[in-house]
C-alpha cells in the first residue's frame, strides 16, 4: 500500500485539546500515553500553514510538523530514538529500539499514512527522537504544529454482512500469506489489511484476536518495513480514507462505484488488494449502490 498525496482541502482549524483527549482515549491500545504533555503543547502552539484531516499539508520545516493523532502515545511516551529502516524520496519508515516500525516521516506535499509525521524536506540525519511530549530532529526541537485524525471507521451494521466462514479462515491462515507478492507492500499484505480493516469496522470479534497476534508477531522479519508499519496501524483500527469511504458507501448505499474506483486507483495494485480483502469479507456489495 503506497503513500498518497492529500488532494482535498478540509477544516484548517486543527485539533483542540478536548479533541486530542478524546482521540487518545480511543487509542490506548497503541501504547502508553500521558494525560497532559501533548495537550499543553497544542494549547500553546500557533497554527501551521497547512491543512489537516484530508487537506494539503504545506508545513515550513522551520516551524514544525503535522502529526497523526495515532502517534500521540509515542510522542507523549518515554523519550527514544527512532532509526530509519527503509527510505524513499517520499517517506522514511522509522523503527523503535525493538526494531518495530512505529512511525514514518513523509515529505513534500504531505504524503499521508495513518502513522505519518509530515515535514516539508527530508532531514539530513537518519534518526528522530520522540517522547516527553516533543519531537527532536537534527538535535533541534521540532514543534508539533497540528494533529490530524486518520480514518478509524466503526460500522456495526456491517456485521450482518460478514461471512463468518471467511473470518474464521482468516484467523487461522493470515500468517501463511504474510509477505507474499512484490512491491513496498506485498499484494497479499494489502488483502490482509483490507480484510482486517473490514472486520474492525464491522466490530467482528475475529478482528481483536488477529490484531493481538499481529501486534505480537515479528513482522519486520516476515515482510517489508512499509507493510509492517501499515499492518500494525490496521491492527489498531486505522485505515486509509479511501477504505473508510468504501465502508460508508456500503452502509448508506450511496456512491459505492465512485468510492470503489478511488480505492482501486491507489498504487499499482495496492488498491485492488485492499478492495479484494473487503470483498472477501462482505461479498461484492452489501446493498445496491446509488450515485
Amino acid at each position: 500500500m503506497p503513500c498518497r498525496r492529500h488532494d482535498a482541502p478540509s477544516d484548517s482549524s486543527g485539533w483542540t485539546v478536548q479533541e486530542l483527549g478524546a482521540a487518545r482515549r480511543t487509542n490506548r491500545r497503541s501504547g502508553p500515553c500521558g494525560t497532559s504533555t501533548v495537550s499543553r503543547r497544542l494549547a500553546s502552539t500557533p497554527h501551521a500553514t497547512g491543512l489537516v484531516g484530508g487537506g494539503g499539508v504545506n508545513v515550513d520545516q522551520r516551524t514544525g510538523a503535522i502529526v497523526s493523532v495515532a502517534l500521540a502515545p509515542l510522542v507523549d511516551g518515554p523519550r527514544q530514538e527512532l532509526g530509519v529502516a527503509h527510505a524513499t524520496r517520499s517517506v522514511w519508515q522509522l523503527v523503535d529500539p525493538r526494531g518495530h516500525v512505529v512511525a514514518c516521516v513523509t515529505f513534500q506535499a504531505g504524503l499521508r499514512l495513518p502513522h505519518a509525521i509530515s515535514v516539508t524536506q527530508p532531514p539530513r540525519t537518519a534518526s528522530l527522537v520522540v517522547g516527553g511530549g516533543t519531537l527532536s530532529l537534527e538535535g533541534r526541537r521540532l514543534p508539533v504544529m497540528r494533529w490530524w485524525r486518520p480514518a478509524r471507521p466503526r460500522h456495526p451494521s456491517l456485521g450482518g454482512s460478514v461471512r463468518d466462514d471467511v473470518a474464521a479462515g482468516f484467523a487461522r491462515r493470515w500468517r501463511q500469506s504474510l509477505g507474499h507478492g512484490e512491491g513496498l507492500t506485498p499484494y497479499a499484505d494489502d488483502v490482509l489489511c483490507g480484510t482486517l480493516a473490514t472486520l474492525h469496522a464491522a466490530r467482528h470479534p475475529v478482528a481483536d484476536t488477529v490484531s493481538r497476534e499481529i501486534e505480537a508477531a515479528p513482522l519486520e522479519d516476515l515482510t517489508t518495513a512499509a507493510s509492517a508499519g501499515l499492518l500494525r496501524q490496521t491492527a489498531a483500527g486505522w485505515c486509509l480514507d479511501e477504505v473508510a469511504a468504501v465502508f460508508a458507501a456500503r452502509v448508506t448505499g450511496v456512491g459505492l462505484p465512485q468510492a470503489a474506483a478511488a480505492l482501486h486507483r491507489i498504487g499499482h495494485s495496492s488498491g485492488r488488494g485492499l478492495s479484494e480483502g473487503i470483498d472477501r469479507v462482505l461479498g461484492a456489495t452489501t446493498r445496491k449502490a446509488t450515485t
